[in-house]
């Protein structure tokens, strides 16, 4: 009689999302890396000037994620992954990844799509678009209360680490790492809402 899987660790996970981007050696030194407090404020402060300046849209979790990650990697040593995967929150699947982002090099908005997005960096995931997301009419009313209760929404911007979230009853489950071309299309496409709001 055959033994029962064993569940696939979390950072066993990542480090398989991450192989499809990243080279033995930089996997490496991102799960070596242990990120200083202010490079952690730092990192914040970008993303509270991203959610400033990006209107409140519908899907744009990876939109925002790619930007945020693009801007910690062109201005900080701090080495970060954009992910996509699943999301649960209180033993609820909220978000599952089904399908790939679509690769472009050309401004690319999620018009619409099942998965979720963060950033993963120095042992902490970061995610942008959850309270705004949680606000909105994407999730059930009983999700909305449960984060809005548990996270003080409003904020902004949740930073922590898996096992953190874990215990507050939100799971990340890895299973995409976007490449550059992937980041590449959604921060042009960010950079469109940038003079759209701008104007």
């Amino acid at each position: 009689m055959e033994n029962e899987s064993t569940p696939i660790k979390r950072e066993d996970q990542l480090i398989q999302a991450l192989r499809e981007v990243l080279s033995k050696n930089e996997i490496e030194i991102f799960r070596q890396y242990k990120v200083s407090e202010q490079e952690l404020q730092s990192i914040t402060e970008v993303a509270k000037d991203i959610l400033r300046r990006i209107p409140r849209t519908p899907y744009a979790c990876a939109m925002m994620s790619a930007l945020w990650g693009a801007c910690i990697q062109d201005n900080t040593k701090v080495p970060v992954a954009v992910i996509a995967g699943h999301l649960d929150v209180n033993g609820r699947r909220v978000f599952q990844y089904k399908t790939a982002i679509p690769t472009s090099t050309e401004e690319r908005q999620i018009e619409q799509w099942d998965g979720h997005c963060w950033i993963e960096f120095g042992g902490h995931i970061g995610d942008i678009s959850i309270f705004r997301t949680s606000a909105s009419d994407l999730v059930p009313l009983v999700v909305r209360q449960y984060i809005e209760t548990t996270f003080r929404s409003g904020k902004g911007v949740l930073v922590a680490s898996p096992e953190y979230l874990k215990f507050h009853g939100l799971i990340y489950t890895p299973i995409r790492a976007l490449s550059k071309l992937q980041i590449d299309g959604l921060v042009r496409g960010a950079e469109l809402l940038f003079k759209k709001n701008d104007i």
